[in-house]
């Protein structure tokens, strides 16, 4: 398995204090099996906490379901397209580019997947179904 490293930048984006909360969520795609999650490095710094305005990038895979493995994605930014299966396990890794993407999938057998988004300013993860 690999871990998966992200550095997300909250410059103007939030601005920090001591009465914060991280809270991890993290899920058990199959029952009865092991789920990890964890920081091997978390840096916050500031002063104070105050949302400012933020314009949140869309992220949207199409078809989904896909039937041949060729999806669709629009992204704002340039970054990182990973494709996981259900325990988290990466299983693909390609850049994503500003605009529309396209990828052929079609190699991968039948089944939900997590589909995962990082750029500089933000990151996602959507499920992806192939039929």
């Amino acid at each position: 398995q690999q871990w998966i490293t992200s550095d997300i930048s909250l410059t103007n984006v939030i601005e920090m204090t001591d009465e914060m909360h991280v809270i991890v969520e993290t899920m058990d795609g199959d029952p009865g099996h092991l789920v990890e999650a964890g920081f091997d490095r978390l840096f916050v710094s500031g002063n104070n906490v105050r949302l400012n305005d933020v314009t949140k990038i869309a992220f949207n895979i199409f078809p989904n379901p896909s039937v041949n493995g060729v999806i669709s994605f629009e992204s704002e930014e340039s970054g990182d397209f990973i494709l996981t299966d259900l325990s988290g396990r990466v299983i693909f890794i390609t850049k994503a580019y500003k605009g529309l993407n396209s990828l052929n999938l079609a190699k991968f057998s039948p089944g939900v997947y997590g589909v995962n988004l990082i750029t500089e300013n933000y990151n996602q993860t959507l499920i992806w179904i192939r039929k």
